[in-house]
């Protein structure tokens, strides 16, 4: 195969966010070692977080993140509301 076919290539793990963009021993996602060489390393990630169940996983992370910062009956209501749309399919970012 010519550099030219590898590179046009998708490998199997393109876009699966659990596999390009785990969770760490610190519960932070990061990029594996193996991805840093990858040509299609940052379509690759934009794919998994974008795209289907990687971005729903993203958006209740971010959620939860959120959750640990704002406080209150204010930042319940808000999260309540963001989940249920989020569970509904109606968010988009």
């Amino acid at each position: 195969m010519s550099q030219d076919q590898k590179s046009n290539t998708k490998p199997e793990c393109y876009g699966v966010l659990e596999k390009v963009f785990p969770k760490g021993e610190n519960k932070m996602r990061q990029v594996p070692d193996e991805c840093w060489d990858c040509t299609h390393r940052v379509e690759c990630l934009k794919q998994a977080v974008s795209k289907g169940s990687g971005h729903k996983t993203m958006q209740i992370e971010e959620a939860a993140r959120e959750e640990k910062i704002t406080g209150g009956v204010h930042g319940f209501l808000k999260r309540w509301s963001r989940l249920k749309s989020l569970n509904r399919g109606e968010e988009k970012k």
